[in-house]
């Protein structure tokens, strides 16, 4: 699933890519009136929904659920709070490091080439993701991919090196 929301000039702004299991839509669940993000599905997938009146009857009923609903807005609080930072203060090539750091630990399968993220990513959704051009992103990553840290398919990219991707991410972190 792409969770994307839309600019006020219409342009589509991916927020985040889900992968199997991912839950979205939770704060409708938790008393927000109206959903702001779109979710696309980007192959074919089942998605479960539940109204607000069952959810909320399952954290009334095990605290075990409240605790796991907080867990997650807690979780999706600091992601914010990362993203915020890093468009604040990195460099465009170390917020491509650290998205795809983010979607290699979170949807990539690891092989004996690296590990690999099968997703239909375009470079404009990847722009969209660090606040930057679609430009910027195709010159990083070719950047990236001649350094050998990186090699893209059509609808996948392989990290073949994460450890360069992290100094990357984190140099840039530390300079600033």
């Amino acid at each position: 699933m792409k969770l994307l929301q839309h600019s006020a000039s219409g342009n589509e702004v991916v927020l985040d890519l889900l992968g199997q299991g991912d839950p979205f839509g939770g704060l409708a669940t938790l008393g927000q009136r109206r959903y702001p993000q779109t979710a696309v599905a980007q192959t074919a997938c089942c998605v479960l929904t539940i109204t607000t009146a069952d959810f909320r009857h399952l954290i009334r009923t095990y605290p075990e659920v409240a605790l796991s609903a907080l867990d997650g807005v807690a979780r999706d609080l600091e992601a914010a709070h990362d993203v915020i930072r890093s468009l604040s203060t990195l460099p465009v090539e170390a917020r491509i490091a650290q998205v795809l750091i983010d979607l290699a630990d979170r949807l990539g399968e690891g092989d004996e080439s690296g590990i690999l993220i099968q997703s239909p990513l375009s470079q404009q959704d990847l722009a969209a993701m660090v606040a930057s051009t679609a430009a910027t992103v195709s010159r990083v990553i070719s950047n990236l991919r001649r350094h050998g840290y990186v090699e893209t398919g059509r609808q996948w990219i392989r990290i073949r090196d994460r450890e360069a991707l992290v100094r990357l991410f984190e140099g840039a972190g530390e300079a600033g």
